[in-house]
């Protein structure tokens, strides 16, 4: 079982770079998907969790602040993604 730092790649194209714990992506890290986009912050359960900033694939920012279970959310922890 992977702890510490590590990189785990997907068939589809997908890699998360990164903190693994007993195995899973826990702590800080980055998730490279095959779109081009990238996810850059927290992460738990193998999931974005935490504080985070998602990019496009052309670099610009789409939503920077906190995650819940893999998806964004506002102050009010309603979710912004599906």
């Amino acid at each position: 079982t992977i702890s510490g730092r590590g990189v785990m790649t997907w068939p589809s194209g997908d890699r998360y770079e990164g903190d693994f714990s007993n195995g899973v992506m826990a702590g800080q890290g980055i998730r490279y998907f095959a779109n081009g986009d990238r996810y850059e912050g927290a992460f738990a359960n193998n999931t974005m969790e935490g504080e985070g900033r998602y990019y496009a694939a052309d670099g610009s920012i789409v939503y920077d602040g906190p995650w819940v279970q893999g998806c964004a959310v506002n102050s009010d922890d309603k979710r912004l993604t599906e």
